[in-house]
């Protein structure tokens, strides 16, 4: 297309009237347009959606059933199957040992069940009798909860922030008082609910003291004393049992620790013997993948290891193309913006971006000096040929222009001021609007027609 536009510019340079010998003077004239910039690009049709199998982690073994290559695929379907026998008699082996421990272990704790039993009902009267005297105690000895008490603390702290509060009020009525602007009965009810409020305060205070105090004299120390003797009876009672059954909760955590270790071990293979059987995660085709050490094609009775590719699950029906568009156009492609693509068969398609590469990509990857591109992702409609891999030649839409003059950059010049001067049968004719389209100046305008003169052979 740009070919065009610039052998039409040569051949529009030898029309017009001629000038004097020494500079020869062609004149032509250019007609408004409206102009789509297009730029070229090269690109790949790919899938959109590929999923990899790999060997699990952990996991080695034999490929024991494969689907049939190029076989379509459901989600949650079978696709590979390995066997790894060192895993399963690894597997054998944790739950013999798993049995054992827990039979071993369900007898150790039914003997420290029992003495336990035996050594609680000796402890049980004297227990009893402590739980008893504490409550007649806790009764003596007052209030001890510090909600409660913080209750009455926040209570007394109100009511006294409320005397303040009618003190100062107070105060400014009296000032009012002295000028005969407020009545004595207002003037007695304030006073009255002042009285009243500081005999609320007090009697909390007196309320908050005995509920704090409890009870006094020789009752209160009677029960004290009965307390620490009951107290003292108990722990005594209470060492003695964890005497005699301090090494039993060892026993029975020893052996369950053990225990536990073998049951991790089982869940541990049995997660990755599980893994073993490899499942689609999405609808598609399923292929084949080579061997990374001899590139041969991995089939069933292949020995593969973990983290190793062996399949690829490929979505056909989701095909997009894949765009490298050099790194200065990038930032004028967005999405929606229409494609045209051409295969190498012929086939033509059309398609609009989805969405363009953010971090650039050098063409060769050894040069730093390389130039760069942005990949550009195209939604394309399914049709028959399509194949993921296939090459691919594109015009992007850039922008589309409309009412413009298309101008060769021969036929004009750029001044200092920045603006776009150009020759005419009238003299020189600025313009402050346009756009640099690489060999072209496409200049916004709402005349139909320029006569532009150029100099030359």
């Amino acid at each position: 297309m740009m070919r065009f536009f610039l052998l039409l510019s040569v051949l529009l340079l030898f029309i017009g009237c001629s000038s004097d010998s020494k500079s020869p003077q062609h004149q032509f004239v250019i007609l408004r347009q409206n102009y789509t910039h297009l730029v070229q690009a090269r690109g790949e049709i790919y899938p959109e959606r590929e999923t990899t199998l790999s060997c699990p982690q952990q996991l080695q073994g034999v490929i024991e059933f494969m689907m049939e290559p190029g076989s379509p695929v459901h989600k949650g379907q079978e696709v590979i199957r390995i066997a790894s026998k060192k895993m399963e008699n690894r597997l054998d082996g944790a739950k013999k040992k798993l049995q054992y421990n827990l039979r071993k272990l369900d007898r150790v704790k039914k003997e420290v069940e029992k003495e336990r039993l035996s050594l609680d009902l000796k402890v049980l009267e004297k227990e009893f009798a402590f739980r008893l005297n504490q409550i007649e105690v806790e009764r003596a000895m007052g209030e001890k909860d510090a909600r409660v008490i913080e209750n009455m603390n926040l209570k007394i702290l109100l009511l006294e922030e409320k005397v303040s509060l009618l003190r100062s009020r107070l105060e400014s009525f009296e000032v009012l008082e002295t000028e005969h602007t407020i009545s004595t009965t207002d003037m007695e009810k304030l006073r009255k609910n002042l009285r009243v409020n500081e005999l609320k305060v007090s009697l909390e205070r007196v309320i908050k003291k005995e509920a704090i105090s409890g009870a006094q004299g020789v009752e209160k120390e009677k029960l004290i004393l009965e307390q620490r003797i009951l107290t003292q009876e108990w722990e005594t009672a209470k060492k003695e049992r964890e005497e005699k059954l301090k090494s039993l909760p060892l026993k029975i955590k020893k052996r369950d620790l053990v225990t536990q270790r073998h049951r991790k071990e089982i869940q541990k293979i049995q997660e990755i013997l599980d893994r073993a059987t490899i499942k689609s995660s999405e609808d598609g085709v399923f292929l084949q993948a080579k061997h990374p050490w001899n590139g041969t094609v991995i089939t069933e009775g292949t020995e593969v290891h973990r983290r190793m590719q062996i399949g690829r699950i490929v979505d056909f029906n989701s095909l997009q193309a894949r765009l490298r568009v050099p790194e200065e156009f990038a930032d004028l492609i967005g999405a929606d913006k229409k494609v045209f693509m051409e295969t190498l068969s012929g086939m033509n398609l059309e398609g609009s971006v989805t969405r363009v590469q953010s971090m650039a990509t050098p063409y060769n990857p050894t040069d730093t000096q390389s130039r760069r591109f942005h990949w550009a992702y195209v939604e394309i409609e399914p049709a028959s040929g399509l194949m993921a891999g296939g090459a691919l030649r594109a015009n992007l839409e850039i922008e589309f222009h409309e009412g413009i003059f298309k101008l060769a950059k021969e036929l004009a010049r750029k001044s200092e001021n920045g603006t776009l001067e150009i020759s005419t049968p009238n003299g020189k004719k600025e313009f402050l609007k346009y756009v640099d389209i690489g060999d072209f100046y496409l200049i916004p305008t709402r005349e139909l027609s320029l006569d532009v003169l150029f100099e030359g052979v």
